[in-house]
């Protein structure tokens, strides 16, 4: 859900979107929040057609991840992403939570306007 999330968010947002990417990272991976996260330093090129490698759904995620990142590497360049994901990596639950929802307060209030 982050990753649709920071989807949303990225081209208002586009460095809480990428923290929300470093957290669903995280927390995809079951990783406490203290812990190194092995991000990922490339973003693998979006692929026409189907996938039958990945559940039906999984490979939505997987492009909308992959869209956001080019998005958020057009936006921000690839060093400051790479932070912002780290930043969003070492959030603990509490401030994920916190952070989506101020996030999604701010864009309601910007589409509201």
């Amino acid at each position: 859900m982050l990753n649709i999330i920071a989807r949303v968010i990225a081209p208002a947002q586009p460095a809480a979107a990428a923290q929300l990417q470093g957290a669903a990272h995280r927390m995809a991976l079951g990783i406490r929040a203290r812990e190194p996260v092995p991000l990922p330093t490339t973003t693998p090129e979006v692929t026409a057609g189907p996938r039958r490698d990945v559940a039906a759904g999984a490979d939505l995620f997987t492009d909308v991840r992959r869209a956001t990142s080019a998005l958020l590497r057009d936006a921000l360049g690839d060093a400051l992403l790479g932070e912002l994901r780290a930043e969003g990596a070492a959030m603990d639950k509490e401030r994920i939570v916190e952070l989506t929802l101020d996030r999604i307060a701010e864009a309601s209030r910007v589409a509201a306007a």
